[in-house]
């Protein structure tokens, strides 16, 4: 790709200059952008987190509607709604994850195996779900 760029020769046909210079800059997206697979069934590789439950959602539900109903009508009592809805969600998905970590950490005894605790050490940093 350098030695092409090095070598990259502009046109006095203004025309050809432009399609020389895309099909260069096509050649180089194409060798430094990696190709992404895209998830096709996204629900059978949804795995939700450890401390989210169906209030969670019904949560973040009302909130993701009071945000559709406050864009439609900006009016202040939408407003106040919206920022109601988000302090709830807000909260209890705080209060989750903080019971998460609580339930977590009790987990985390001196009965423990070394393979228990080296699989929970894995799941912590992310590497197993």
């Amino acid at each position: 790709m350098e030695e092409e760029c090095a070598h990259f020769e502009i046109s006095s046909n203004p025309q050809e200059a432009y399609d020389d210079f895309i099909t260069l800059l096509f050649k180089a997206a194409e060798a430094s952008i990696p190709f992404i697979k895209i998830c096709l069934n996204r629900k059978a590789n949804f795995i939700p987190k450890p401390y989210w439950t169906p209030d969670l959602s019904h949560a973040v539900a009302e909130r993701r509607l009071a945000l559709k109903t406050f864009r439609q009508n900006p009016t202040p009592a939408n407003l106040n709604r919206l920022q109601e809805k988000t302090r709830k969600a807000q909260k209890l998905i705080r209060n989750a994850k903080s019971k998460g970590w609580w339930e977590f950490c009790t987990s985390l005894n001196e009965i423990s195996s070394a393979s228990e605790m080296w699989r929970k050490m894995q799941w912590l940093k992310g590497y197993i779900s």
